[in-house]
């Protein structure tokens, strides 16, 4: 009779974990949350400072996200022109958002559970905010990714994940936005992957 495969205890499971943008958030609190579990950390454009998204280089539709009744509505409403906006004020230079991406992004939007998770995630009163005392408790190899034309999330907060995080690696590309692994996506694997093997 086969034996039964042997479970491994949780705290044998660690990943490494990438996020960007709102993902990045989720990553570097998880991270916190979860120190043991964690190997490595690769936060992309990450947000979680207060004032990310502020301001006349914010989006419009991170400005609605914030209006708590706007966000309902945007629940139930075709985002078609509201992917193609936000894909626009993503990218260094726009015209490499196309309509097959404005499709894909749709689509992606409209899976399960998706709008409630976004618009719960959009309303950052329910987020802790990253401060330096808090992000110093990370102590995992972290590599913080940034496009310096980001006009989301400031260039200068990929700055401040750097400074707070002992040890980290910031890597500044001059002539991307918000979204590198859109814009550049060989160079962005390869920058991720030449971290990660140097971690293992």
């Amino acid at each position: 009779m086969p034996s039964k495969p042997r479970k491994l205890k949780s705290s044998a499971l660690r990943v490494a974990i990438v996020g960007g943008s709102m993902g990045g958030n989720v990553a570097w609190e998880y991270a916190l949350a979860h120190p043991e579990r964690v190997e490595a950390l690769v936060l992309v454009d990450a947000s979680g400072w207060p004032d990310a998204g502020a301001g006349a280089h914010g989006s419009f539709v991170f400005t609605l996200l914030r209006v708590p009744v706007l966000r309902l509505m945007l629940r139930d409403l075709d985002g078609t022109r509201l992917v193609r906006q936000g894909l626009e004020a993503a990218f260094a230079d726009p015209r490499r958002v196309d309509d097959a991406m404005v499709r894909r992004y749709t689509e992606l939007a409209r899976a399960p559970g998706h709008r409630d998770i976004l618009l719960d995630m959009g309303d950052r009163r329910a987020r802790q905010q990253a401060t330096n005392e808090r992000l110093a408790a990370i102590r995992v190899p972290t590599l913080i990714l940034q496009g310096e034309q980001d006009r989301l999330v400031p260039a200068e907060h990929a700055r401040r994940f750097a400074a707070a995080i002992t040890g980290s690696k910031l890597v500044l590309w001059p002539d991307d936005g918000h979204l590198p692994m859109e814009e550049h996506p060989d160079r962005s694997a390869e920058a991720i992957a030449s971290f990660l093997a140097s971690v293992r």
